[in-house]
């Protein structure tokens, strides 16, 4: 379970690439901008905050 919790930020990462390249060009199905809103907000919740900028734990 501990080893699929660390590899889902990796994971979420190519669906929001996939949600988000598909708005770009106009295939948008609905719930499609709630989708992409719930997985940043989920990001935001991951990040830390470090001397050179924001990271995500991989």
């Amino acid at each position: 379970m501990c080893q699929r919790l660390f590899q889902a930020p990796k994971i979420i990462g190519g669906v929001l690439a996939l949600l988000a390249l598909a708005a770009r060009s106009g295939s948008i199905t609905d719930g499609h901008h709630t989708a992409l809103r719930t997985i940043l907000a989920w990001l935001d919740r991951w990040k830390e905050k470090t001397d050179g900028g924001p990271v995500w734990p991989y």
